[in-house]
């Protein structure tokens, strides 16, 4: 099984090949070059000690105390003390009860269907966000993706 380093590396040389035939201004390729190599660690959300689980963890508690805080404290009117306490708790609580919604390792999030799934959901995001060229980006969501698949097929 590859490790996050392989993964790493093989997604580096995937970008460089697929933005080196793009005719974009050097933003969008770099761009596009870091989804491929971002999303070749999102399978491995569904392993408890991949990166991407790991930054799961800091990322959805940081965003769900922000949100909390928010709620909190603007539309609740809550004291701002009470109000991170508050924050700080329901990130605690919610970030562990919402990994019992990932899928097993090696299941869902290891086909092409969830591939293709999370190439659709970023161009949809992306052209509705008005950010161009959504096309280029979500084919680098979806190579990234399916880089992490075809590593962990062949090795």
């Amino acid at each position: 099984m590859p490790n996050a380093l392989a993964h790493l590396l093989f997604a580096s040389l995937i970008a460089i090949v697929f933005v080196s035939v793009l005719t974009l201004p050097f933003e969008a390729k770099l761009g596009c070059g870091l989804l491929i190599v971002a999303f070749s660690f999102l399978p491995d959300l569904d392993h408890e000690k991949a990166v991407a689980r790991q930054a799961y963890r800091k990322i959805a508690g940081i965003a769900v105390f922000a949100l909390a805080i928010v709620v909190l404290n603007v539309f609740a009117h809550m004291n701002l003390g009470i109000a991170l306490v508050g924050a700080f708790l329901i990130s605690l609580i919610t970030v562990p009860l919402s990994e019992a919604l990932i899928p097993r390792h090696r299941g869902i999030m290891h086909s092409l269907e969830f591939a293709i799934g999370v190439g659709v959901m970023i161009y949809l995001l992306l052209a509705y966000a008005h950010i161009r060229p959504a096309h280029i980006f979500a084919a680098g969501a979806f190579i990234g993706y399916c880089s992490h698949i075809i590593l962990d097929r062949f090795m």
